[in-house]
């Protein structure tokens, strides 16, 4: 709420206007102060979804990204996996990723190296 906030549901995304006057003249006429508005393609709610996840602790879970894009190709990637290292926990092996409990997540590197994990997870994740 309020002046450039951005609004985000998986499929839509709109934001509001800008400038402080701009919202306010909006709402004095019981408008939606809203600036503008897109729809996300498939590709884009993908990398979305790989983005805002690996942000949590808790990371990706892999039977909800396999039942919301059953279209994606395999979660592939250049830089592999470790198994069993709890999210944000430093990885034995110098891994960026680890599946923990079924969930995608990011290791302590991975967490220090986000971008480059959300490059190289959007680079080789499409819909087929």
């Amino acid at each position: 709420m309020g002046p450039s906030a951005h609004s985000f549901n998986g499929e839509k995304r709109w934001w509001n206007k800008a400038t402080v006057r701009g919202y306010i003249e909006d709402i004095n006429q019981f408008l939606l102060p809203v600036e503008a508005r897109e729809i996300l393609t498939d590709s884009q709610q993908l990398d979305e979804f790989l983005l805002l996840g690996l942000r949590q602790y808790e990371g990706i879970p892999l039977e909800l990204f396999q039942s919301k894009f059953p279209r994606a190709s395999a979660l592939n990637n250049n830089i592999g996996y470790d198994h069993d290292v709890p999210p944000f926990a430093p990885s034995p092996s110098g891994k960026l990723l680890t599946i923990f409990k079924h969930h995608l997540c990011l290791t302590q590197q991975g967490l220090l190296l986000y971008n480059t994990v959300c490059e190289n997870l959007t680079a080789n994740i499409k819909i087929v």
